[in-house]
């Protein structure tokens, strides 16, 4: 066992963290994973998960017996969610595979650390580190992360053909920590990249939506496009669009809105947009604004009215997906925009027409209509005089 840094983090030293190592023994537990390669970069760590030695039924014993709260998360994989004064640690038994058919994995349980690391994917995500935070790097990982690295641990082809969603995350965490993309893992992903069809579209998803998400994505969405892996999932995709909505973002300041980015790749049609959404299974929320950025927008008309109808955000994103300057004060108007209440009800509608049903509703949204042309200048007793004309009956 190599010591080959220590990890100094505040969250390091929170109380619950100290109840968990109390409650399992320091000895037989580990941080490893993400809070271990975030907390070296000094970047915050939101999720904190442990390996340990432990059996998932002696981990909850020992947890319930200090006092924690003890959740089966996933007892199957070896997983046990352990509740310190309400934050969540995820503790998994190590492990090792025992088959696995480039979707999942049939998996045993382990007593060594070096085992548990040799089944994860990269270097990077198999570093562990001790309640002192001693880290324990058992295939040059903090080297990698040092270097701007995201290298596989062992043969690339291998650890593809073990769980081909590693293809994805690859690209993935390129994005985020790699300096330069790995000559032997693109070979790998070129080369297996027919795999990623036999993913599930929820996984597929999941690692898509999260390198859209990243700060700077384009190089890694190039080296995906040209690697013809992009291609496996979403041929519709244009990468070079995207540059242009980029630079935008930089420009104007705007925050990073993957459902902006995502309509920036696809054609301007919401008819290939909700498709896209539906083969993904993306949740409704993002579908709906990927095709809402999909569909053209008159940005001629009165800003008021657009905000109204449209709200501030996807105007802002529909003048960057239509190549439109957005000028100082309409960022201004955008960050201040308030939105006005209708004065009309409906109880109000019937009161003065004896309308019901969808007559009833017609006439309301003829009314918003009209007041919204007003500049929302109507009042009530002026909208609901109205109701007066035949043509609103």
């Amino acid at each position: 066992m190599a010591i080959s840094a220590r990890l100094e983090a505040d969250w390091l030293k929170a109380p619950e963290l100290a109840a968990v190592w109390g409650a399992l023994g320091p000895e037989d537990c580990r941080l490893v994973g993400g809070c271990v390669r975030d907390g070296l970069l000094g970047v915050t760590v939101s999720d904190i998960d442990l390996a340990t030695r432990h059996r998932p039924d002696v981990v909850m014993k020992k947890a319930q017996a200090a006092g924690l709260k003890t959740v089966p998360t996933g007892l199957s994989h070896g997983t046990v969610t352990v509740i310190a004064n309400s934050k969540p640690f995820e503790i998994t038994t190590l492990r090792e595979d025992v088959e696995t058919d480039g979707r999942h994995a049939v998996v045993q349980f382990a007593s060594d650390w070096k085992t548990d690391a040799a089944r994860r994917d990269f270097t990077i995500n198999a570093l562990y580190a001790t309640h002192d935070g001693a880290v324990e790097d058992y295939f040059g990982g903090l080297d990698d992360l040092k270097e701007g690295r995201v290298r596989f641990i062992g043969v690339p082809h291998e650890r593809i053909d073990e769980d081909a969603l590693r293809i994805l995350r690859f690209y993935r965490f390129s994005v985020r920590f790699a300096s330069i993309l790995d000559g032997p893992a693109r070979i790998a992903c070129r080369a297996l990249k027919a795999m990623v069809a036999g993913l599930s579209q929820e996984r597929i998803a999941a690692e898509w939506l999260k390198i859209l998400a990243h700060p700077a994505p384009l190089d890694g969405l190039r080296a995906m496009a040209g690697d013809g892996v992009l291609a496996q999932f979403l041929p519709e995709a244009n990468v070079e669009a995207l540059e242009a909505v980029l630079a935008a973002e930089q420009a104007y300041g705007l925050d990073i809105a993957v459902p902006r980015r995502f309509a920036a790749l696809l054609p301007w049609d919401a008819s290939i947009a909700e498709a896209v959404g539906s083969r993904l299974k993306l949740s409704n929320a993002i579908k709906t604004a990927l095709i809402a950025r999909s569909t053209a927008m008159a940005l001629d008309s009165p800003i008021e009215s657009l905000f109204y109808s449209y709200g501030p955000d996807l105007v802002l994103d529909m003048h960057v997906l239509q190549g439109q300057p957005i000028a100082a004060s309409l960022m201004t108007q955008a960050t201040a925009w308030v939105r006005p209440q209708f004065p009309v009800s409906g109880h109000d509608v019937a009161a003065a027409t004896g309308l019901s049903g969808k007559p009833l509703g017609d006439a309301l949204k003829r009314l918003e209509a009209d007041w919204v042309d007003s500049g929302f200048q109507m009042d009530k007793a002026a909208l609901l005089a109205s109701l007066s004309n035949p043509d609103m009956r």
